[in-house]
């Protein structure tokens, strides 16, 4: 058996509690999205239902786990405190954000309705710096 009897078995442990925080956001400043809310809600539905996402939903929005154009302060409280969350149950944490988003100079903003532009990790969300922080602090 070997090897292959072994990952069967690892195969079959039941997987951890997922999280999911979907947030769909216009930016008005940058047009509007033609999809949203729209695509937020059904991505937001399949996550949560029995069968393939399964995931509980996020403490914050309505339903819960859905929040739709929060302002940058909204959507940075939401992400920080899921992250959180997350962590100390030992769960998986799924974020997506659907709609706007800017690449200035090497780094990616997402862009809730309040952001500026052009972006600043103060008035936008500087998404990949913004967690790398949450993973330090303790």
């Amino acid at each position: 058996m070997g090897d292959h009897s072994l990952r069967l078995v690892e195969a079959a442990k039941p997987m951890g509690q997922r999280h999911i925080l979907v947030i769909g956001s216009q930016c008005p400043k940058l047009g509007k999205l033609s999809f949203l809310p729209d695509v937020a809600v059904r991505f937001h539905a399949v996550m949560t239902n029995p069968g393939p996402g399964e995931c509980v939903g996020a403490a914050v929005g309505d339903p819960p786990g859905l929040l739709l154009d929060p302002t940058v302060a909204q959507a940075k409280s939401a992400v920080k405190s899921e992250y959180h969350l997350a962590a100390n149950a030992g769960a998986t944490l799924i974020l997506a954000y659907i709609g706007h988003g800017e690449f200035v100079r090497g780094d990616f903003f997402l862009m809730p309705t309040d952001a500026a532009c052009p972006p600043t990790s103060d008035e936008a969300i500087l998404f990949a710096q913004f967690i790398k922080e949450l993973t330090n602090q303790p």
